[in-house]
């Protein structure tokens, strides 16, 4: 059965952001697993994690909000929504 995202897409795309790079490589290999799943970037910092949401435009973005990555930042519930 194949996947349909809400704008059409065929292919699930993911950004994956945790500051554990072990997190990330576990979580990476079970979507990868999927056939209509690709991770198309991983972050270690917020910043990392809004620039690759507002590049990208994934279908999925994965955030650890109970760590280092997101102190100090103010992280975008929204990710079309730009810090002013």
């Amino acid at each position: 059965m194949a996947i349909q995202t809400v704008d059409g897409a065929s292919e699930v795309t993911v950004v994956l952001a945790d500051d554990h790079v072990i997190v990330r490589d576990g979580i990476r290999m079970v979507l990868e697993s999927e056939k209509d799943t690709r991770v198309v970037a991983e972050a270690g910092t917020a910043e990392d994690a809004i620039r690759y949401v507002q590049g990208h435009k994934p279908s999925v973005l994965t955030l650890d909000l109970t760590n280092r990555l997101a102190i100090g930042q103010e992280t975008p519930a929204d990710p079309d929504n730009e810090k002013r």
